[in-house]
Formats: C-alpha cells, sequence, structure tokens
C-alpha cells in the first residue's frame, strides 16, 4: 500500500498551495482568450455570425426566401439607392422548398431545375448550373436580404456588374 494512502486529513500535504491558485486564476482567462480567438477567425468577423434568434436568424431567412420573386431593378450593390429599372435581365426568380430554382427570364424564356439554392449557417447561395459539371457559368452567387428586398450578384456567378433587386411576388 502506497505510504500517501494512509495520510490522515490533518497532514499539510494536502493543503494547496500557490499552484492550485494560480492554475484556478489562469483557466478562465485561457477559456476567454480562446472563445476571442475563435471568434476571431470566422470569415468577416463578428457582424457575420450564425444568427439563431431574431429577425434575422437563418432559420427566418430561409422561410422569407421560398416563393415567387418579382425583378424590380439593378443596383451597383445592396447598399445603392440609386435603381434602374430598364434592361432588367430577370423576370421572376422562384425559390422552392425542395432547393430547386425556377428563373423567367425578360425574354420570357422559362428554366426550371438547373440552378438550386443552398443555405449554410447565414450564408444564402443560389448555386448557378448546380447540375452541369462542365458548365463555364457554373458557381455560386451570394443571396443577400436588406430591408424587404432580396439582391442576386448579377451576372451569376461572376457578379462583376452589380445586384438585380427582387420583391415579393404579389400573386
Amino acid at each position: 500500500m502506497p505510504k500517501h494512502a494512509q495520510t490522515p486529513p490533518s497532514d499539510p500535504r494536502w493543503n494547496v498551495g500557490l499552484k492550485y491558485w494560480l492554475g484556478r486564476a489562469v483557466v478562465p482567462v485561457f477559456l476567454i482568450a480562446i472563445t476571442g480567438a475563435s471568434t476571431a477567425m470566422q470569415d468577416g468577423g463578428h457582424g457575420l455570425h450564425r444568427k439563431r434568434f431574431g429577425p434575422d436568424a437563418y432559420w427566418h431567412q430561409v422561410k422569407q426566401l421560398v416563393g415567387a420573386w418579382d425583378a424590380i431593378g439593378t443596383v451597383r450593390n445592396p447598399r445603392d439607392s440609386d435603381m434602374r429599372t430598364d434592361g432588367l435581365p430577370l423576370q421572376r426568380i422562384e425559390f422552392h422548398r425542395d432547393h430547386n430554382i425556377t428563373i423567367t427570364y425578360a425574354s420570357g424564356e422559362v428554366e426550371r431545375g438547373v440552378h438550386r439554392w443552398r443555405h449554410s449557417n447565414v450564408f444564402m447561395q443560389l448555386s448557378w448550373y448546380d447540375g452541369a459539371e462542365d458548365h463555364p457559368n457554373r458557381g455560386q452567387t451570394p443571396l443577400v436580404f436588406e430591408k424587404h428586398c432580396l439582391y442576386i450578384a448579377w451576372p451569376p456567378p461572376k457578379g462583376g456588374e452589380g445586384c438585380v433587386v427582387f420583391e415579393r411576388a404579389k400573386d
């Protein structure tokens, strides 16, 4: 039997020392530092974290996305107030619950089952030509909600010219 197994509670070896108190002081500081570092590593910093509650919660946005949206104009970026309403490339876009998309171009041409939408935490994307592995325009385009409008970078997937602005369809 080891010697310390018989040590009575009054023995000074049971007293905690400086190492114990230093450990208790350092652990909370270490946990706060690790939490801060993991938050700082997220894409976009602190403003784009996954929102679980409130009107901007990711699941509210998914619920809000499903349905038909009519094109109302184009802007350079979602915060631009100078909207142009002529020469719209699209007429309507419909987001289905099964993640498929139906697009009606300004010409009246309709595409079904070619593109899909996805969501990952706070990021929602349009997967352009999702089923065509070798299509030259295949890629991801962000979907952005601002107030009551939906913004899609155009032309997908590059999005270099600006955004098409959509409003929820009235019918």
